[in-house]
């Protein structure tokens, strides 16, 4: 029912006639949790107290720390 966010995701999202579907990336164990990257876009610059609203607490070896998507030499990047 319910999708958490994570740094390495094992789903991803995909729109289909304006629906969401969510596409397993790798086979999923039974009880596993079901994770996608949120990529969040934020227009304020990514100051320490949006990074800390937006805080990612996902055991993932390599997170980056965040909800939000990338950004990139002041453009912003999605992620995935």
């Amino acid at each position: 029912m319910w999708l958490n966010h994570g740094c390495v995701p094992n789903c991803e999202a995909e729109i289909l006639d304006r629906r969401v579907f969510f596409r397993a990336l790798r086979d999923i164990s039974p009880g596993e949790e079901l994770t996608i990257d949120y990529a969040l876009f934020v227009e304020a610059r990514h100051a320490a107290e949006i990074r800390e609203r937006f805080r990612c607490h996902c055991p993932a070896p390599g997170c980056r720390g965040t909800m939000l998507q990338k950004q990139i030499a002041g453009r912003r990047e999605a992620v995935g």
